[in-house]
């Protein structure tokens, strides 16, 4: 199956500040898709776009309620061509009116940041690039089948979920799991006097 473009629908509250907010982060718009409910965004022409739609308009495609800032539903990557245009894009979004909600993450070969946008929906602006991958995570693949007497359901919530997957992913008592990059699937574990530390990429 080949998509000819992705549309991202988001509602908002004030079409006016969307459109001042975007227009000062260099985007620009599609005004044929643009009317006093809807602002098409140009993220890549002809390929994809996020539509912001007025919250009045935006309840006549779904019978859910609209969730509010205070609640994650979406987190929307974009990646651009440099780590200069993530700071430029963060820093022109944070002076206009967005907020931060997690500092920036540099794994060398991928950096990226993040804001919140005025009605609350969350971005990562980043920039990867793949050439400088290292090694390690390309080399001594483990491959791991075991047969599970549970609820598949169950069973993939406990391999897949953060709060699970801090409570088992150590190999013995002297290691904790703190932490995880759930972004590119990554999970880091530490031994617990700060000696050791490592990383795992896992691909489901």
């Amino acid at each position: 199956m080949k998509i000819k473009s992705i549309y991202i629908n988001l509602p908002v509250k004030d079409l006016n500040r969307t459109r001042d907010f975007w227009a000062k982060l260099d985007f620009s718009f599609n005004e044929q898709f643009s009317n006093e409910t809807s602002l098409c965004l140009v993220i890549n022409d002809g390929l994809m776009y996020a539509m912001f739609i007025t919250h009045e308009f935006f309840s006549t495609f779904t019978n859910r309620p609209i969730a509010d800032s205070s609640t994650t539903q979406i987190l929307t990557a974009l990646e651009v061509d440099s780590r200069e245009q993530v700071d430029r894009i963060v820093r022109a979004a944070l002076e206009n009116g967005a907020t931060r909600y997690q500092e920036s993450k540099d794994h060398g070969w991928m950096y990226y940041d993040s804001f919140a946008d005025p009605d609350g929906h969350q971005w990562e602006i980043l920039f990867a690039d793949i050439s400088q991958i290292p090694q390690e995570m390309n080399a001594n693949k483990i491959t791991i089948q075991a047969t599970i007497a549970a609820d598949k359901r169950k069973v993939w919530a406990y391999y897949t979920q953060a709060e699970h997957i801090t409570k088992w992913n150590f190999a013995d008592p002297s290691w904790h799991c703190p932490s995880l990059e759930r972004y590119e699937n990554r999970w880091e574990i530490l031994r617990k006097n700060g000696s050791k530390r490592r990383q795992f990429w896992l691909r489901f």
